[in-house]
C-alpha cells in the first residue's frame, strides 16, 4: 500500500475482507487496532475516491462491527454506512445485514425489525436471510 498505485484500492479492500473472514474463525483478531486503524484509513481514503462504490463501504461497517468492543461508537458508524450502502444499492445485502447487526449490538430490536421489514419487501428470499441472521445474533 505504501506505493499508492493504482492496485492499492484493491488491496485495501480484499486484506479488510479477507481480515474479516478470519476474525470469524479468530475472534481474537478484533483485538487488533493497529490492524483496524490501518485498514479503516485506507478504506476511508479510497471511499473519498470513490464514494459510490458500495462495496467499500460494506467492508469499513463490518471493520467497524467487529471492532465495536475496542469502541462503542464504531457500532453507530456501521449503522451510518449500512444506511448509505441500502441508499446506493438499495438491493444489497450487506447493507440489511449490518442494519440488523448494529441494531443488535446497540440494543435497538424495534429498529432491527424494520431493517428486516424492509428487506423482506426489496426480496422475499433476501429478507428471509436478514431474518434468519438476526435470529443467529440477538
Amino acid at each position: 500500500l505504501s506505493f499508492n498505485t493504482f492496485a492499492s484500492p484493491e488491496i485495501a479492500y480484499q486484506a479488510a475482507i479477507d481480515y474479516i473472514d478470519k476474525i470469524s474463525q479468530n475472534p481474537a483478531l478484533a483485538q487488533n487496532e493497529e490492524f483496524y486503524n490501518a485498514a479503516a484509513g485506507e478504506l476511508a481514503k479510497i471511499i473519498e475516491q470513490s464514494p459510490n462504490r458500495a462495496r467499500n463501504y460494506v467492508a469499513l461497517a463490518w471493520l467497524n462491527l467487529y471492532f465495536s468492543s475496542q469502541d462503542s461508537s464504531r457500532i453507530n458508524e456501521a449503522i451510518n454506512l449500512g444506511n448509505k450502502i441500502k441508499e446506493l444499492s438499495p438491493n444489497k445485502k450487506d447493507a440489511y445485514l449490518i442494519l440488523v447487526a448494529g441494531y443488535a449490538l446497540s440494543g435497538q430490536a424495534d429498529k432491527a425489525q424494520e431493517v428486516i421489514s424492509w428487506a423482506l419487501v426489496i426480496d422475499g428470499k433476501m429478507g428471509e436471510e436478514v431474518k434468519a441472521y438476526w435470529e443467529k445474533i440477538r
